[in-house]
């Protein structure tokens, strides 16, 4: 419809500068109508990245329109977890992976509710955080493992009072990189929880490096 447009209006074009203004008007959108037909017949198809905080697989899709009116299709990555624990965390002799028994959020699936662990799929930059409550007359020290080796610790002195604490990172995780939480070994350490989830562990992705 535009050619036919443009061909048609080709009639008004002036020869000569002398012209009368309504004809030079009338040569400017001449032009006006040929610059927008060419971005739109000639223009090709772009890709885009599209990500988000936080992403991992799955399949899904992500539809949109690109400037020069073409629908984009691209894979969005999608990983992003949250999970609660509803019930205290006491000490013992031997540490071991915090177990979480409620899940609000675990897309992508990398998070393993048996484990207690996250398991990376999609090598790139993580958010990770956790809050806990103190426990009355106990210490608590919980450390933010990857892969064996730990990144921050979130650690308070034994107090009567029960106090919410959190902590947070960023992370650079490659395939096969797991990441959980560990109280230090000790009946002297403790968290409280209720069934209001007082201890929590969150994670998403920021971007991919792939």
């Amino acid at each position: 419809m535009n050619i036919l447009v443009i061909l048609a209006a080709m009639k008004l074009v002036p020869d000569r500068m002398d012209d009368p203004p309504g004809r030079r008007m009338r040569t400017f959108l001449l032009l006006v109508a040929l610059n927008v037909a060419d971005s739109h017949i000639f223009a090709q198809p772009t890709t885009q990245q599209l990500g988000c905080p936080g992403c991992c697989g799955g399949g899904m899709m992500d539809n949109r329109y690109a400037p020069n009116g073409y629908v984009q299709t691209n894979p969005v990555l999608r990983s992003a977890f949250s999970v609660a624990r509803q019930s205290s965390l006491m000490g013992a002799i031997e540490t071991s992976p915090v177990q979480f028994d409620k899940v609000f959020v675990n897309d992508g699936g990398d998070f393993d509710g048996s484990s207690g662990k996250f398991r990376c799929q999609i090598p790139g930059i993580y958010f990770f955080s956790f809050n806990i409550q103190t426990y009355d007359h106990k210490y608590v020290e919980i450390s933010l493992m990857k892969s064996g080796q730990k990144q921050i610790t979130l650690y308070a002195e034994s107090d009567e009072r029960n106090i919410m604490q959190s902590q947070s990172v960023m992370l650079t995780l490659i395939r096969g990189d797991e990441v959980w939480l560990q109280l230090k070994e000790g009946t002297h350490h403790a968290a409280r929880s209720f069934h209001d989830n007082r201890i929590t562990f969150s994670g998403y992705m920021v971007y991919a490096n792939v």
